[in-house]
Parts: structure tokens; sequence; C-alpha cells
């Protein structure tokens, strides 16, 4: 219930603002998607998504499997949902949604998409930029194991999220040379 509370008081907070959003679940198109809040300007689409997952005891306590469980389970795996919507927009150039009976459509025209990871405060320096564009690069070109299986069991869910992000990244052309991945990305609480 606490993400939805923090979904909800995100969308009141713009809609106060004055912000137009848009926001609920994919209307047609062959795979389920849901956006938690989108905002447009001429230039941008802003894609928001909020997870409540926080860093538990034994991650706070320095166990580095669980620290990589903690952030695939908030960081990686906001982050691919967003790319995900980035990619229908970019391969349909339009997204259609439908929240409560209402129906929304967000065209791509040509604009830049960024995305925004919304977690609790725990993760603190994470939400500088060039550590979060870092971290994500780490994710999507690396493969994290561990020698002993109890540990490498608590790696299981990094991997499954880093190649999800990476199999994004290369579809929505992020990977490759010349190329700056994840900087369009931002992290905040």
């Amino acid at each position: 219930e606490l993400g939805y509370a923090i979904e909800e008081y995100l969308r009141r907070a713009f809609v106060d603002k004055g912000i137009n959003i848009a926001y609920g679940d994919r209307f047609g198109g062959d795979s389920d998607l849901e956006v938690d809040l989108l905002c447009e300007t001429d230039e941008d689409i802003y894609i928001f998504e909020m997870k409540k997952k926080g860093l538990t005891r034994q991650a706070q306590s320095g166990d580095e499997g669980k620290i990589l469980a903690d952030l695939a389970d908030s960081v990686l795996a906001s982050h691919f949902q967003a790319m995900r919507i980035e990619n229908v927009l970019k391969n349909n150039d339009c997204l259609q949604l439908v929240h409560k009976g209402g129906k929304q459509t967000v065209r791509l025209n040509n604009r830049q998409v960024q995305r925004i990871s919304v977690s609790l405060p725990d993760f603190g320096a994470l939400q500088d930029k060039t550590v979060l564009q870092r971290l994500l690069t780490i994710a999507a070109l690396s493969n994290v194991s561990h020698p002993n299986s109890t540990e490498d069991k608590k790696l299981r869910k990094w991997r499954d999220h880093s190649e999800k992000i990476k199999d994004l990244a290369m579809a929505n052309g992020e990977l490759g040379e010349n190329r700056m991945p994840f900087h369009n990305s931002l992290f905040m609480s």
C-alpha cells in the first residue's frame, strides 16, 4: 500500500503545481505495461517509476549480496520499467494509457525521454547522476557471480535485472560506440 500512496502523493503534487500528467495501464499492444507517472514538455518526456523497496537490515550491515539484491529490487527494477515504457514509445511512436475509464495518448514526436527512478531515501549517494550512470552501466556490461552457492543465490535478482536492462539498453540504442549509456537516467527519493 505504501507504494500506491507514494505514487498518488507525487501525482497530486504535480497536478497541484499545474503540471499535466499521464499514468495508468497500457491500452492495446502486445505486452502488459503500467506507467506510474509521466510528464511532457515540448522537448522531453519524463517517465517516473516508483519503488518503495528500502535497504534490508542485512544490506545495511554490509552484506554485499543483499546490497546488490536490494539495488536490483529498487533501482534496476524501476529503471527497467521506465526503459520498457521508453521502448514502447520508440517502437510505436505513441502509448495509450487507461486509468479509471479515462484514456490518454502520449506521443513521442521526436522528443527525448528522461527516466527517473523514485525510491526511499535509503540509497543516499546513488542518487547522484554520475554514480547512477556508472551503476547501471556496470549492471548492463558485467556478469556477477560468487563461488559460494549461498552467496551466489543472493545475486540472482541482480543478474536477472541486469540482463533485462542490457537488452533494453541495446534495443533503445543506448549502448554502443560513442554512446553515453544511461545519460537520461536519474534516481531520487
